[in-house]
């Protein structure tokens, strides 16, 4: 995901979110991930309409995240959400993220998303720029917990409809960094 910022005609500042071990994986120098089936541990909730404008509707989205209420967070994800997680690579509905987080929560328990901002697009659509932290205090995918913490920048978009309900959410971040913060890869040269 590519963030191109403008003053005028001229482009203040360019980000991009990367995943460099999705590229790996498909350059078959890294192995692809093993997922278990993605499926939710207890039966998710109704959606419940919150009315919100959309970025309230996200502050609200991340609230229930950093609190772990995924049946809180499901309430506010459109049945049909459409939904992809860089770092897993595949696309999910609302259950196969809501079980997705599941496995990240067991495998960083005191992890948190810290907002560096928000930017409203118009028409429902919401970027976030976050902050992921947390340490790796148990298996990540079948990986033996680390001890160690991570910080990672990452960005998403989002659409919420008119009730507030989230119905797209494409986040993006780069897995080989994570990897390389949690002692699982090498650091490449002149990286620290």
């Amino acid at each position: 995901m590519d963030v191109w910022e403008y003053e005028g005609d001229k482009v203040k500042r360019s980000t991009t979110y990367l995943d460099l071990a999705g590229m790996l994986v498909q350059l078959g120098v890294m192995p692809a991930p093993q997922l278990p089936e993605l499926k939710p541990s207890f039966e998710l909730p109704a959606p419940e309409p919150t009315g919100l404008a959309p970025l309230e509707a996200g502050t609200e989205a991340m609230d229930r995240w950093n609190t772990h209420d995924l049946a809180g967070l499901a309430k506010v994800m459109a049945p049909g959400a459409d939904v992809f997680i860089s770092t897993l690579g595949v696309p999910m509905d609302r259950d196969a993220f809501i079980a997705s987080q599941e496995l990240y929560f067991q495998a960083f328990p005191d992890i948190k998303v810290v907002p560096v901002r928000q930017v409203d697009l118009g028409g429902g659509w919401v970027l976030a720029e976050v902050i992921y932290k947390g340490t790796n205090t148990g298996p990540l995918f079948g990986i033996p917990a680390t001890g160690k913490s991570f910080a990672i920048r990452a960005g998403w978009i989002a659409h919420y409809d008119e009730g507030g309900l989230e119905t797209y959410l494409h986040v993006y971040l780069d897995n080989l960094t994570l990897l390389q913060q949690l002692g699982l890869a090498p650091a490449g040269e002149g990286r620290q």
